[in-house]
């Protein structure tokens, strides 16, 4: 007989003794594969529960990470490295490791209250886990009732998961308990004790033990006393319910309760647990209108550099939204004493009237850091709407130089002796006059002459002369980007304050623009990685261009020139001002701008209103004076800082030549940025160590 038909016999004759087994064997065959598979199949879950549970690493990188996980600080470090602003609203100062020990009180009434066996299990009490298993029975699966998570799964549950009750299902719990595990195994009881304590809050905004000690009882969490440490422990539970300045009797028993379980823990003795039951609530408690003056404090000294703050992060966004969402230490370019100077010449200087508005930036012209601005005045909340970056005006005059005449010199050979024809025309292509404030044309004039008098009909014979497609070139050089030009823009491009200082520094440098920047480095809290931030240079024009451009525009601060009221004696500075008119009224102004600069520095001013158009708020020729005065008392500040350079702008004969004319070197600041190189780095990825430094590029538009 083959192989194959004895093997079918053999099945037939397995399947005949099958039918004639007796019942009860097959019902505990099938009995022991139900039990098997039931078995099994737990198994699998808490397989798959803990495959999906969040990488500890992510939140927990590191021992020595200056804040806790989860908890979101960003931190403005000035050009020197001090703080001088940060996003937690309770002046978050995270503690060491070293803290612990040396605040026992704090210590024993957390662990006689949440979790006495802390320093002898494993991240898990099983037993308490037991127990809870049980009260989830008993509850019919519902929820997950607590009583069973210990300190560090406590820790967990604050860093990764909803503290709602909906949402304490048994799939999270499985995930919890093996984070808290592997977190006791990586690390040590204190410093899981000390993120735990930085984690929690305690109401009022106040997050974390080290800022709850100083809001409710002015000290540092090693000075509290044996009452203090039990009521601040006891409002970790439900910190609106625990609240000593509204709920003092409820705060009092659950205080009191703490206070019980220390004596239980044998912490504290019996006789003092019945002294200190009896103290009321408010003993050695700050006067609530104590904290309510050091909130406005706080606040006043937020706004006052909010709208630097407001540069910065609009920077960051550009290159990935994500990162506010971290906790980074960010290291700007402000100076701080410089941004002093700044906000009390803005408050001192006298206005027309109250929305009359104004936008002043500081940029030191070798690196394009941004060291000072004012986004506007009456700044009342953070976040405010900032003009020298949101504020898109028409440049007026102030873009002769730049787009009209110094493209001229570098291609066409220009000079400041070149002879202009200010003579009647139209806007090339229309039959629409161009105009000057007296209406006057002075015939032939040298370059230097139109400059200095800002003259329009010369500005747009030179546009003209250049054409608009070469313009193009310019302005994205320039690091406005990619526009459509008309004939019109030689006397007016719409552009910021930032955008214009920017391109002014190329002038001040030797040609050189660099691309304007508000930090230099960024640190990531919870990991200690570093992402250094270099900025971009560009040549835009040659330095011989640079020099001639900028020595004429050393004559608009005197003689026959727009700018007399911003002559600094003593200072040698070039600059060019600018005014724009209303259409519906003569002699009345919808912007004038101010932008100067030093070796050193660059200084935009743009005064105005909001609403340019309205009936009520109008600009006149004695109001936009304000920018020169502005400009004056800002500029004379910045040369006062060190080390400032108060060289002339003489000819200087260079080789090099600018390269806006260069499609592979044009700078389109418009575009929107490319991510940053290192970021999944930043992050904490372990892939491309090497790329912790990129290049930032533009951002001023």
């Amino acid at each position: 007989m083959a192989k194959s038909e004895l093997y079918q016999q053999l099945m037939k004759d397995y399947r005949r003794q099958e039918k004639r087994a007796h019942p009860v064997r097959r019902f505990f065959k099938w009995l022991f594969v139900l039990s098997l598979f039931m078995s099994i199949l737990p198994m699998f879950y808490i397989w798959h529960c803990w495959q999906t549970a969040p990488k500890l690493k992510q939140v927990f990188p590191t021992a020595n990470a200056s804040l806790s996980p989860g908890v979101v600080n960003v931190r403005y470090l000035n050009s020197e490295g001090k703080v001088f602003y940060h996003t937690n609203d309770s002046n978050f100062e995270s503690l060491a490791v070293s803290d612990i020990d040396k605040m026992p009180n704090v210590v024993h009434a957390l662990l006689a209250t949440e979790d006495r066996d802390f320093y002898h299990e494993h991240g898990v009490n099983l037993k308490r886990t037991a127990l809870a298993s049980v009260n989830f029975i008993k509850a019919r699966g519902t929820a997950i009732n607590g009583g069973g998570s210990t300190i560090t799964q406590q820790l967990i549950k604050l860093t990764y998961f909803s503290t709602s009750a909906k949402d304490q299902t048994i799939k999270r719990k499985l995930q919890e308990i093996k984070l808290a595990w592997l977190l006791d195994k990586r690390y040590t009881k204190n410093e899981i004790l000390r993120w735990y304590f930085n984690k929690v809050s305690f109401g009022n905004s106040q997050q974390g033990l080290k800022a709850a000690s100083a809001y409710y009882y002015g000290c540092s969490p090693d000075k509290l006393t044996v009452l203090q440490a039990a009521t601040l422990v006891g409002m970790i539970n439900a910190p609106s319910r625990y609240n000593p300045y509204i709920h003092k009797t409820a705060t009092k028993n659950r205080r009191n309760l703490v206070l019980k379980s220390m004596q239980s823990a044998h912490y504290i003795s019996k006789s003092t647990y019945q002294i200190l039951s009896k103290k009321p609530i408010d003993l050695d408690l700050r006067l609530a209108k104590d904290n309510v003056q050091t909130s406005l404090e706080l606040r006043a000294q937020k706004l006052q550099y909010s709208g630097f703050v407001s540069g910065v992060d609009t920077q960051l966004r550009r290159y990935d939204a994500k990162l506010l969402n971290h906790s980074i230490v960010i290291q700007t370019t402000m100076n701080q004493a410089l941004q002093d100077q700044v906000n009390d010449i803005v408050n001192k200087q006298v206005y027309p009237d109250d929305n009359f508005q104004e936008a002043i930036v500081v940029l030191d012209n070798k690196t394009g850091d941004v060291l000072a601005l004012s986004g506007g005045r009456n700044v009342s909340v953070l976040g405010a709407y900032n003009r020298v970056f949101n504020a898109v005006r028409s440049s007026g005059s102030a873009i002769k130089p730049l787009l009209d005449y110094a493209p001229l010199f570098e291609t066409k050979g220009w000079s400041a002796n070149t002879k202009v024809a200010d003579t009647a025309m139209n806007y090339p292509g229309t039959n629409i006059a161009i105009n000057d404030w007296d209406h006057k044309y002075q015939g032939n004039i040298t370059v230097r002459q139109a400059l200095v008098q800002s003259r329009n009909i010369p500005a747009v014979k030179a546009l003209e002369t250049l054409g608009l497609t070469n313009a193009n070139l310019v302005t994205q050089a320039l690091g406005f980007g990619n526009l459509n030009l008309y004939y019109a823009n030689a006397i007016g491009l719409d552009t910021n304050p930032l955008a214009l200082a920017s391109a002014y520094s190329a002038l001040a440098n030797n040609g050189v623009r660099s691309n304007a920047r508000f930090m230099t480095k960024l640190t990531n809290a919870d990991n200690g990685r570093i992402l250094s931030l270099s900025s971009v240079q560009e040549p835009v024009f040659s330095a011989k261009t640079a020099n001639d451009i900028s020595n004429i525009l050393t004559g608009v601060f005197s003689g026959n020139g727009t700018a007399t009221a911003a002559k600094l004696d003593g200072i040698n500075q070039a600059g060019k001002t600018g005014t724009v008119g209303r259409d519906d009224k003569d002699n009345a102004l919808t912007d004038a701008w101010m932008v100067g600069y030093t070796r050193s520095y660059t200084v935009a001013v743009w005064v105005g209103y909001d609403n340019p158009n309205d009936s009520k708020d109008i600009l006149t020729n004695d109001k936009s004076k304000v920018a020169q005065s502005l400009y004056k008392s800002v500029m004379r500040a910045a040369m006062s800082l060190p080390n400032s350079d108060n060289g002339l702008f003489m000819n200087k004969n260079s080789g090099r030549t600018g390269n806006y004319l260069s499609e592979s070197s044009r700078i389109h600041a418009k575009l929107p940025a490319k991510p940053l190189v290192g970021l999944p780095y930043f992050y904490g990825s372990d892939d491309n160590p090497q790329a912790g430094v990129t290049k930032l590029i533009d951002s001023v538009n």
